[in-house]
């Protein structure tokens, strides 16, 4: 089973963030019809894929292969995690002596973030209530989604 979310970014109208993740909680895949979508996010997701759209300029700004997983719980709590897959190693183990380049690396391709989320079921809108991210311009943010269940 796939889900498809598309991300407006509400700073800039025009980009559009497509995020596809394979879902991985057991159980699911056998229903026979369609699970309403509160049911269906609740689970582990792994990340597929991310496609960031600039007025039809696409770009992977995680690369080709990201990694990354998010959760969605029953009690309305998430977490996000996108890395690149390509994330270059330090080339000391203790991260904090990592060189500025380095650091920009990891910073650049990685996005972490949690908080609480909502779904409008008859709208198919995921509304994300970020309230701790790596970006911390991201805190205390709201992030809508279309989302819906393919497959």
């Amino acid at each position: 089973m796939v889900a498809s979310t598309t991300l407006p970014v509400t700073r800039l109208p025009s980009v559009v963030l497509t995020v596809l993740l394979n879902l991985t909680a057991p159980g699911l895949a056998v229903a026979q019809s369609p699970p309403r979508i509160p049911d269906a996010i609740v689970g582990g997701w792994k990340l597929s894929a991310i496609t960031l759209d600039q007025g039809g300029v696409k770009s992977e700004p995680y690369g080709a292969n990201p990694n990354g997983f998010a959760s969605f719980h029953r009690d309305g709590r998430f977490s996000y995690m996108i890395i690149r897959s390509d994330l270059p190693r330090l080339a000391n183990a203790n991260r904090f002596l990592a060189t500025p380049e380095e650091m920009k690396a990891v910073f650049l391709g990685s996005y972490s973030y949690y908080g609480r989320y909502s779904i409008d079921e008859a709208a198919g809108i995921l509304t994300l209530h970020v309230e701790v991210s790596t970006h911390p311009n991201r805190n205390g943010t709201t992030e809508r989604r279309a989302i819906k269940f393919v497959g």
